[in-house]
């Protein structure tokens, strides 16, 4: 696969030369999911696309599970738990990443690690309703609550911060460096 043909595909020149940040948001939100360019997602790409494209699907991403499926969703469904907790930090979001920063700490310091949440979400059967606790029965009754508290603090539940202020900021910032470094490399 080629990522920077990809990526011309993805963000052609002439609209990515006069996009703003809402455009680029929009369009890498959206795009995302299209089949064309899910490729550009996978483990294995995705490190090597530019940092200003992961720190958008990063952003979109934590919000979109956030909303539906809360913290315990994110948890479960992220594989990039760390490089989330640093976009929000590079962004500008710096509260937010604190709180993700405490929740990965309180998870880290169980008998349950980090890596183990997906591998027993894979064990629900199609169809089957549990709760996190029943999947994560190893942790501590305090832990899952002193996360639900630190969620509590998350931008999504304050009207005094929203990260999608800070990542147009930005992406407004870093745009140029996006375009050179897809059209002049």
């Amino acid at each position: 696969m080629n990522i920077k043909n990809s990526l011309m595909n993805l963000l052609p020149f002439q609209w990515l030369e006069n996009a703003s940040a809402d455009d680029l948001l929009q369009h890498l939100g959206t795009t995302s999911y299209k089949k064309e360019f899910s490729i550009l997602y996978s483990e294995s790409v995705f490190r090597k696309l530019p940092r200003l494209i992961q720190d958008v699907y990063l952003i979109v991403e934590f919000d979109i599970s956030l909303q539906m499926s809360g913290i315990f969703g994110f948890i479960e469904n992220s594989q990039y738990i760390n490089e989330t907790i640093e976009t929000l930090r590079r962004i500008g979001a710096s509260e937010d990443s604190e709180i993700l920063l405490k929740i990965r700490d309180l998870l880290s310091n169980e008998k349950g690690k980090m890596f183990e949440f997906r591998s027993n979400h894979n064990k629900v059967k199609l169809f089957q309703i549990t709760t996190f606790k029943q999947r994560h029965n190893n942790l501590d009754d305090e832990v899952v609550e002193k996360i639900g508290i630190e969620a509590d603090n998350l931008y999504l539940y304050h009207n005094d911060r929203n990260i999608f202020d800070y990542l147009l900021k930005h992406i407004d910032a870093y745009k140029h460096k996006l375009f050179e470094e897809i059209y002049k490399r």
